[in-house]
């Protein structure tokens, strides 16, 4: 009746869907790497506007002498305070905008005001309003409690330095600690 017709084994048609999960499997992880490399490309993109928008603030000299000359990076040695400047990541912020995020806030981020003002809003049992200006670090410490969101008071530009960065630096640096600010009066 069909002259080519094979009958298919069991084992061919689970070759078969083998190969079709395989496939999918594949297109699957394809499709989420094109997510993530759009996401780091348009990240890359928006610091290279900020670098240009900025590059008076930005410069590598500039961010240096705002870390090396806080009270958090006094006990840092020079070679710790310039792998965190290199490694900070500028962020511009409108005023009222979500400067931290609670995730961030929990994760311990370092934040370099570079121009403009911040404020650090803490949880209604404690109720602190914290402000942070040009040239200020904002950094998370017990005394503010669990929950806390930093907002942008004007329009600023900042340097973020993300927790991990901060660990590395000061694994690499044995000499170097954070000296922690105590609660404000």
């Amino acid at each position: 009746m069909f002259p080519n017709y094979q009958p298919q084994t069991k084992h061919s048609i689970h070759g078969i869907c083998s190969k079709l999960l395989l496939v999918k499997i594949i297109s699957g992880c394809a499709e989420i790497w094109k997510a993530r490399e759009l996401k780091w490309r348009a990240l890359v993109n928006k610091t290279d506007v900020l670098y240009k928008t900025f590059p008076h603030l930005l410069q590598f000299e500039v961010l240096f002498h705002f870390l090396k000359n806080h009270r958090i990076f006094a006990g840092c040695s020079p070679r710790c305070v310039q792998y965190l400047a290199l490694h900070g990541i500028p962020h511009q912020f409108n005023t009222g905008d979500t400067v931290c995020t609670q995730e961030e806030y929990d994760d311990n981020m370092v934040i370099l005001v570079v121009k403009g003002e911040i404020e650090l809003l803490t949880n209604p049992e404690i109720r602190y309003a914290y402000t942070i200006n040009t040239g200020d670090v904002f950094y998370h410490c017990d005394w503010m409690g669990s929950k806390g969101e930093v907002i942008a008071r004007s329009d600023c530009l900042v340097l973020k330095i993300d927790h991990i960065e901060i660990t590395a630096a000061l694994e690499r640096n044995k000499d170097s600690h954070l000296m922690m600010p105590s609660e404000p009066v």
